[in-house]
């Protein structure tokens, strides 16, 4: 009966500790590592408008909508949307790039447009706040398609 009784006390103790160790020691991160990560919210753009010139004349229109991820925490602070900003970095940069061929939108890079939008937006809102852009809609609509 000692003999038992002695190893039921020998299981307690060792699964005691193994619990003890699981739930407060080396599993758990430092407090500091915890609080860095920060809280991100989807947001989405409203849609936007891009006129395609080509030849001195209207050829169509660039229809795009995208969401993009920020930083909860820092988003609350700021006195503007980084929607406008970002709408605004969007125009420009589908307005002005000469790569952007119209009838062939699926050859264009628009990953390297996506990395641009969020590091331009960040650069003018001085802190890194936009962490994604991803698209919802990126279309060409003629001028003779917008008229029907």
């Amino acid at each position: 009966m000692k003999t038992f009784l002695t190893g039921l006390w020998v299981l307690a103790v060792a699964l005691g500790g193994a619990f003890a160790a699981a739930t407060l020691g080396g599993g758990s991160k430092p407090a500091a590592a915890v609080a860095e990560k920060p809280v991100l919210q989807l947001e989405k753009t409203r849609v936007l408008n891009v006129p395609i010139i080509a030849g001195g004349a209207v050829r169509g229109f660039i229809v795009a909508q995208f969401n993009y991820t920020v930083d909860a925490g820092k988003a609350k602070s700021l006195p503007v949307s980084p929607e406008a900003f970002l709408l605004d970095e969007a125009f420009r940069a589908i307005y002005t790039d000469d790569r952007l061929d119209f009838l062939h939108l699926d050859k264009y890079d628009v990953n390297g447009l996506l990395v641009r939008l969020a590091a331009a937006t960040n650069r003018r809102l001085g802190a890194e706040l936009v962490h994604d852009v991803l698209v919802q809609d990126f279309t060409f609509i003629s001028r003779e398609e917008n008229e029907r």
